[in-house]
């Protein structure tokens, strides 16, 4: 019985940590898409910060010295990202600043090469995620910014002037890549913003009347629910009777076919 206790507290106590952590009780959060662009900014900055902290410790034991330490700043100041978004609830401010430090993550590993002249695969993360978090445009701006020292690059490359180990071919052949990405996923994500703006979701728990139906709306006022659906929903309503209502108002009318009642 104290084994059971145990268990139940600990899996308490696991989801209270859980529910502080992801700050899904915030007011802030309470609509679902931001709570999804939420919990996708923080399995971003989890799986960053411990892709960056897990190769940068490889490289030490392998004597680089650069890439660890643009791991480390980077991973840090993921993490501040993380706490200044707790202390302000500002997701796409803390979005910016997160996208902005992984340019620089990026920056560094395309400059120097990353490990074996890999520092561009990096790149082809950035757009789905720019896209999601930070809108169409800002998306767009943020994934063609980081292009361009590629491109730099590739124009450095053409002149004869060698960086990193690259090639020519590669170069070119990786910015071909990336923008082609990057076009992609503007088109999906455009589709996407399209049809979300077209369909509204009923979702949580409803308040509803047990006598009169009306359902209250977040400010607590009570509205009609044919008035509720067609304000939050993509639903048109028309009118028409069912079956039980017609013979209960309409007794002497043969509403659906069947026999008329007699007075």
């Amino acid at each position: 019985m104290r084994l059971a206790e145990d268990s139940h507290e600990r899996v308490e106590a696991l989801k209270h940590w859980i529910t502080n952590f992801t700050m899904a009780d915030s007011p802030e959060f309470a609509d679902i898409r931001e709570r999804q662009k939420l919990y996708l900014y923080l399995i971003a900055i989890l799986l960053g910060m411990s892709a960056m902290l897990g190769f940068g410790i490889a490289l030490v034991f392998k004597g680089r010295v650069l890439i660890p330490v643009t791991d480390f700043a980077s991973s840090v100041l993921l993490l501040l990202t993380y706490l200044y978004l707790r202390a302000t609830k500002k997701l796409y401010n803390a979005c910016v600043m997160a996208a902005l430090c992984f340019m620089g993550f990026l920056l560094v590993h395309l400059i120097s090469g990353g490990t074996d002249s890999s520092g561009p695969i990096w790149y082809f993360v950035f757009p789905p995620l720019a896209f999601y978090l930070l809108g169409l445009r800002m998306g767009l701006l943020f994934s063609l910014m980081v292009a361009v020292p590629a491109m730099m690059i590739l124009l450095a490359l053409v002149y004869g002037v060698e960086v990193a180990g690259y090639t020519t071919t590669f170069i070119l052949r990786f910015l071909i890549s990336y923008l082609i990405e990057t076009f992609l996923v503007y088109i999906m994500e455009s589709q996407r913003i399209k049809a979300q703006q077209r369909v509204k979701i009923l979702s949580g728990l409803l308040p509803i009347c047990a006598n009169c139906k009306k359902i209250r709306d977040d400010k607590g006022y009570w509205n009609q629910i044919e008035s509720y659906l067609v304000k939050h929903s993509a639903a048109e309503l028309s009118h028409g009777i069912c079956p039980e209502c017609a013979k209960k108002l309409y007794p002497d009318l043969d509403v659906y076919g069947g026999e008329r009642s007699s007075m």
